[in-house]
């Protein structure tokens, strides 16, 4: 079956080296102070916690041997996740 370019094959490497790796951007809020608005100020902050945060802050009172505290907003939540993190010994490296 002939090729594309009349059979002939291009070698790869040239090709490789043009690629670049990518760098990974930042996905937290904290690294981005422009994105990240106030709790207090958000629109569907007094809505139950989500799943997401439920989860996370499940992991992070494990951590920190504090309690978790089911009845938060998402507002507090957020508060409570920002507060656990800076207390988390796995995360205090970052």
């Amino acid at each position: 079956m002939p090729t594309r370019d009349g059979g002939r094959r291009r070698p790869v490497a040239p090709v490789l080296r043009s690629i670049r790796p990518m760098t990974k951007p930042s996905t937290h809020p904290a690294d981005q102070p422009g994105l990240q608005r106030d709790p207090d100020e958000w629109k569907t902050g007094d809505e139950p916690m989500t799943d997401a945060q439920r989860s996370y802050l499940e992991t992070l009172c494990h951590e920190t041997g504090e309690e978790f505290d089911d009845s938060l907003s998402k507002a507090d939540a957020s508060k409570r996740i920002d507060e656990l993190r800076e207390r988390s010994p796995r995360l205090a490296h970052e």
